[in-house]
């Protein structure tokens, strides 16, 4: 469990019914494993589409990480303003700044050429 987690809860990890922790760590290993595929997949999006200088996977990559960062900030600042819990979500905005400037440099790519 996170610090904000528990702040947000109220509880101590050990004061929380076995149930709920169960759920909690599940919810959390699922977000764990939807970021590790994303990641596969934004990487085989990189070697394969990309290097071969198709057009659409810029915009599929920026897209799907817009919408990733825009869900995430949207959840963890839900969470903050209800329950003054210190979320994350300031980092949420910073992915989306950067998610921006990458997809800014694979359009410069394009018209240079991407020299693989």
């Amino acid at each position: 469990m996170m610090p904000y987690h528990k702040q947000a809860i109220g509880k101590n990890w050990a004061e929380i019914e076995r149930g709920v922790q169960v759920i909690i760590l599940a919810l959390m290993e699922a977000v764990g494993a939807a970021n590790l595929i994303i990641g596969f997949i934004v990487l085989i999006l990189l070697l394969i589409p990309f290097r071969r200088g198709e057009a659409w996977v810029n915009w599929t990559i920026f897209l799907g990480g817009m919408v990733f960062s825009g869900f995430a900030f949207l959840i963890t600042l839900k969470v903050h303003l209800a329950t003054n819990a210190s979320t994350p979500w300031y980092l949420f905005l910073l992915t989306a700044v950067l998610i921006l400037l990458g997809f800014s440099f694979s359009l410069g790519m394009k018209k240079e050429g991407i020299k693989t």
